[in-house]
């Protein structure tokens, strides 16, 4: 089961800055990825680093994808060029959630 999600959002956990407009795009890609639909904000940062790897071993050329400050658009603009405005995530194996 295979599912697209924007870029930007791909790229707030990748990054690590905020690129998204709304942060249920956040809990939504968690919560696909966990197959929990419960995850909640504290859940979400301890979960962060994990996200970040589970998505860099399925793209694994994300993790030269680093936002230079202050060139926020023009960074997303080329992230765009690069890899297109969605990506999607399949979920070969889903990971332990940590409680």
């Amino acid at each position: 089961m295979a599912r697209e999600f924007d870029l930007e959002t791909i790229l707030t956990i990748t990054s690590g800055t905020v690129l998204v407009d709304d942060f249920n795009k956040i809990f939504d890609l968690a919560q696909y990825i966990y197959n929990d639909e419960f995850i909640n904000t504290i859940a979400l940062q301890s979960l962060k680093d994990d996200l970040r790897g589970y998505i860099l071993n399925n793209y694994p050329e994300l993790e030269d994808a680093i936002l230079p400050m202050g060139f926020q658009s023009i960074w997303l603009r080329k992230q765009k060029e690069i890899f297109g405005d969605k990506l999607k995530l399949e979920l070969k194996e889903v990971p332990t959630l940590k409680r």
